[in-house]
């Protein structure tokens, strides 16, 4: 059966509306009344994800960042992500990086291999101001040849962050391959690098944006108009552009959308434009930026499982705290916590999983680093995840740590297994854990041991929940329903939610690359017929489509209470899709949907989607 349109669902939101400034001082810097204007037209504007840039190396004016910081105000009322960047080349000025990082603004700083030195010590002194910054690689079809050495020199950054952006140029149809090749190869070493030292984080992989030569970015000219980003950095190359769309003037614009093209409009309208002789060396170059684009979209081991959603991903586990915080009150308010993600090895050995190497875990200065935009956050609890953070050294260190954050909820997901001595849940509660989220997949210790591929892990998940409770640990479980276990979670659901009387949730497995799994998706997932042919007398199930939980546990609708935070961060953290007939469903706006894969390997389901 072929699958119909999919369409994303979830908390993706897109690539999103960017206007970027020249600072005063700069070549082609705007008036404060035209950039105000600007900034208004931002935050007004219908996306949800909205980023405004500013260029130059000089200090910003107090009026300007003022705007800046009315503008964001605004935009974070309306429910929006905003976005500030400052692209420039050196240190902030210390009166305007506290101001910077109070607002959760980036900084985007040029690569270049000959200034790595200097780069090193920017990227410090941003570091130290609390500021964020992305090293911006560009790449041109005649970098490809001396691709490796710039590659070295960005590598030796260490602890950064950077994003490939593409570059005009001709010869890309000869260049991408030995691009891709190279990119490859080099990510694959870094990827294993990373996993004892950390270092190099390439965002490409997170951001949801378009091509770069094709993308809707919009530049402020120093007329006060509004024009397309790539006809006003590359008139020199393609004058045509801004001959046949003139700058659209600030006051007299009522919306960003009409001055926005789709990449594919966008590249057949350009194709119009162009003269002859500059369309051979356009094509060469959104070749390149399409091909650069999509290489980044795909899973790529050690970077990305396609799994994956990619807002979570770049507004939570990629984000600081005070970040997290905006993120969450823009798209997920119903999650009270803000997340602290920590690096270390696993227990257990899951079928639909893989039990990662052991790893030291972060120092406690790393940790309290972390921890220091506590002071900024809104929300007063905190989930501690990872592998198995109680695997962490010195946890109960890390949890202290949290406390004097200012922390007055430190939830813990874990596996569960470690809490059997006498004292140890004890020692959590003491140290200032709060609450406990820990898997269960079968009330059978057999069938349980099996899906984690420990024996007696059963036996010490029981004494773990015991000790919790006893010391005071509020304790949340949850299962993943699986082929192996559908029999037996009705059985599991009354052990948990009715003898035990804690609060259990049922979810859907995560659709993981094949190297991530110890048994493939497809011999996890049962079909949603065979769901309901089991007879489940359940009433725990969420994160499945709507209208599937409805025939299996009738009009029985999980409360969030039931959920922990790191919970609700696993369910979402995925990427579900729709048929597009769905989204005509009364439902459509809390159910979450499928996965691609889930419908691939069960094409018989799509009828069932419906209510």
């Amino acid at each position: 059966m072929t699958l119909p349109p999919l369409v994303e669902a979830g908390t993706v939101v897109g690539p999103p509306r960017v206007i970027e400034a020249c600072l005063p001082g700069s070549k082609g810097a705007p008036g404060l009344a035209a950039f105000k204007g600007a900034l208004g037209l931002l935050a007004g504007c219908a996306s949800r994800r909205v980023r405004a840039v500013l260029s130059g190396d000089g200090p910003v004016p107090e009026p300007w960042l003022e705007a800046v910081e009315k503008a964001a105000a605004c935009a974070r009322a309306k429910g929006k992500e905003f976005d500030p960047v400052l692209r420039r080349g050196s240190d902030l000025p210390a009166r305007t990086s506290g101001r910077w990082a109070a607002l959760g603004g980036r900084a985007l700083l040029p690569f270049r291999a000959e200034r790595t030195a200097a780069l090193r010590r920017t990227l410090s002194g941003l570091a130290r101001a609390g500021v964020e910054a992305v090293v911006d690689f560009p790449v041109a079809p005649a970098d490809v040849s001396g691709l490796a050495a710039r590659l070295k020199c960005l590598e030796s950054l260490g602890t950064a962050r950077a994003r490939f952006t593409a570059a005009p140029g001709a010869g890309a149809g000869r260049a991408m391959t030995s691009l891709e090749l190279g990119l490859s190869a080099w990510l694959e070493a870094l990827a294993r690098s990373r996993k004892s030292s950390g270092g190099l984080e390439v965002v490409s992989f997170w951001e949801e944006e378009e091509p770069d030569l094709l993308s809707s970015d919009l530049v402020l000219t120093a007329e006060g108009g509004l024009a397309w980003a790539t006809a006003v950095r590359q008139q020199g190359l393609w004058p045509e552009f801004l001959q046949a769309a003139a700058p659209t003037q600030v006051r007299g614009c009522r919306s960003l959308e009409s001055l926005v093209m789709e990449p594919s409009a966008r590249q057949a309208w350009a194709l119009r434009v162009l003269r002859p002789s500059g369309r051979d060396v356009w094509r060469d170059s959104v070749s390149l930026s399409l091909r650069l684009w999509g290489f980044f979209q795909k899973p790529f081991p050690g970077w990305r499982d396609g799994s994956e959603n990619k807002s979570i991903r770049r507004g939570l586990i990629s984000a600081d705290l005070a970040g997290q915080d905006r993120f969450l009150s823009s798209h997920l308010p119903g999650v009270s916590s803000v997340f602290l993600f920590l690096r270390t090895g696993c227990v257990n050995d899951c079928v639909f999983c893989k039990a990662k190497p052991s790893e030291p875990g972060q120092s406690l200065a790393e940790v309290s680093a972390r921890l220091k935009a506590g002071a900024r956050v809104s929300r007063r609890k905190i989930a501690l995840a990872g592998n198995e953070p109680l695997l962490q050294p010195d946890i109960t260190e890390v949890l202290r740590s949290c406390r004097k954050a200012g922390f007055t909820g430190v939830e813990v997901m874990t596996s569960g297994t470690l809490l059997t001595g006498p004292d140890a849940a004890s020692a959590l509660r003491k140290s200032g854990a709060t609450a406990l989220a820990l898997p269960l997949y079968a009330a059978d210790a057999d069938l349980h041991d099996r899906l984690t591929g420990r024996k007696g892990s059963f036996n010490e998940t029981v004494r773990s929940v015991e000790n919790a409770r006893k010391a005071g640990l509020k304790v949340f479980v949850h299962a993943n329903l699986l082929k192996q276990n559908l029999g037996a979670l009705s059985r599991l659901e009354g052990l948990v939610l009715r003898e035990w009387g804690l609060p259990f949730a049922i979810l859907p497995i995560r659709p993981k690359s094949r190297d991530s799994m110890n048994l493939a998706y497809e011999e996890l997932e049962p079909s949603y017929k065979e769901m309901q042919a089991a007879g489940l007398k359940v009433s725990s199930m969420t994160g499945f489509p709507v209208c599937v939980q409805r025939r299996i546990q009738g009009p029985a609708v999980l409360d969030p209470g039931q959920l922990a935070d790191s919970v609700k961060l696993y369910l979402l953290h995925q990427t579900f899709v729709k048929p597009v007939s769905c989204l005509k469903c009364p439902e459509t706006r809390r159910c979450l949907g499928t996965f691609r894969e889930h419908l691939e390997a069960h094409p018989d389901d799509l009828p069932l989607l419906a209510l």
